[in-house]
Protein backbone atom coordinates (compact mmCIF):
# COMPACT_ATOMS: atom_id res chain seq x y z
CA UNK A 1 0.00 0.00 0.00
CA UNK A 2 1.21 3.51 -0.79
CA UNK A 3 2.64 5.29 2.29
CA UNK A 4 0.23 8.23 1.90
CA UNK A 5 -2.78 5.90 1.73
CA UNK A 6 -1.66 3.95 4.77
CA UNK A 7 -1.20 7.16 6.76
CA UNK A 8 2.57 6.75 7.14
CA UNK A 9 3.21 9.92 5.16
CA UNK A 10 1.12 13.03 5.10
CA UNK A 11 0.96 14.81 1.75
CA UNK A 12 2.48 18.27 1.77
CA UNK A 13 -0.06 21.02 1.76
CA UNK A 14 0.21 23.60 -0.98
CA UNK A 15 -0.65 27.26 -0.86
CA UNK A 16 -3.98 28.54 -2.12
CA UNK A 17 -2.14 30.20 -5.02
CA UNK A 18 -0.35 26.95 -5.84
CA UNK A 19 -3.61 25.06 -5.53
CA UNK A 20 -5.34 27.39 -8.02
CA UNK A 21 -2.45 26.95 -10.44
CA UNK A 22 -2.54 23.17 -10.05
CA UNK A 23 -6.30 23.09 -10.61
CA UNK A 24 -6.00 25.36 -13.65
CA UNK A 25 -3.26 23.18 -15.13
CA UNK A 26 -5.21 19.98 -14.45
CA UNK A 27 -8.38 21.41 -15.95
CA UNK A 28 -6.42 22.59 -18.98
CA UNK A 29 -5.07 19.07 -19.52
CA UNK A 30 -8.58 17.64 -19.34
CA UNK A 31 -9.94 20.30 -21.72
CA UNK A 32 -7.08 19.64 -24.15
CA UNK A 33 -7.78 15.91 -24.06
CA UNK A 34 -11.52 16.38 -24.63
CA UNK A 35 -10.86 18.74 -27.52
CA UNK A 36 -8.22 16.53 -29.17
CA UNK A 37 -10.58 13.52 -28.97
CA UNK A 38 -13.46 15.49 -30.45
CA UNK A 39 -15.64 15.22 -27.36
CA UNK A 40 -17.34 18.55 -28.04
CA UNK A 41 -20.41 17.88 -25.89
CA UNK A 42 -18.30 16.78 -22.92
CA UNK A 43 -16.13 19.84 -23.41
CA UNK A 44 -19.19 22.11 -23.47
CA UNK A 45 -20.27 20.63 -20.13
CA UNK A 46 -16.75 20.60 -18.66
CA UNK A 47 -16.08 24.32 -19.11
CA UNK A 48 -18.97 25.60 -16.97
CA UNK A 49 -18.67 22.79 -14.41
CA UNK A 50 -14.95 23.37 -13.90
CA UNK A 51 -15.21 27.15 -13.96
CA UNK A 52 -12.51 27.20 -16.62
CA UNK A 53 -12.91 29.95 -19.20
CA UNK A 54 -11.97 29.05 -22.77
CA UNK A 55 -9.59 31.99 -22.93
CA UNK A 56 -7.84 30.85 -19.71
CA UNK A 57 -6.85 27.36 -20.92
CA UNK A 58 -3.10 26.80 -20.74
CA UNK A 59 -1.38 25.92 -24.01
CA UNK A 60 0.83 22.84 -24.22
CA UNK A 61 3.89 25.12 -24.08
CA UNK A 62 2.48 26.81 -20.95
CA UNK A 63 2.04 23.43 -19.27
CA UNK A 64 5.49 22.19 -20.23
CA UNK A 65 7.04 25.39 -18.89
CA UNK A 66 5.05 24.96 -15.67
CA UNK A 67 6.38 21.39 -15.38
CA UNK A 68 9.90 22.75 -16.02
CA UNK A 69 10.46 20.62 -19.10
CA UNK A 70 13.47 21.95 -20.99
CA UNK A 71 12.44 23.30 -24.42
CA UNK A 72 15.55 21.76 -25.98
CA UNK A 73 14.79 18.27 -24.63
CA UNK A 74 13.51 15.43 -26.77
CA UNK A 75 10.50 15.08 -24.47
CA UNK A 76 9.48 18.70 -25.06
CA UNK A 77 9.98 18.35 -28.80
CA UNK A 78 7.96 15.13 -28.98
CA UNK A 79 5.09 16.61 -26.96
CA UNK A 80 4.94 19.79 -29.02
CA UNK A 81 5.53 18.33 -32.48
CA UNK A 82 2.43 18.78 -34.57
CA UNK A 83 0.95 21.18 -32.03
CA UNK A 84 2.20 24.43 -33.60
CA UNK A 85 -0.96 25.03 -35.61
CA UNK A 86 -3.29 23.11 -33.31
CA UNK A 87 -2.07 24.54 -30.02
CA UNK A 88 -4.31 27.56 -29.98
CA UNK A 89 -6.31 27.96 -26.80
CA UNK A 90 -9.46 25.82 -26.86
Amino acid sequence: MHPVLSGELQPQSISVEGSALLIGASNSLVADHLQKCGYEYSLSVFFPESGLAKEKVFTMQDLLQLFKINPTSNLYKSLTSGFDKENQKV
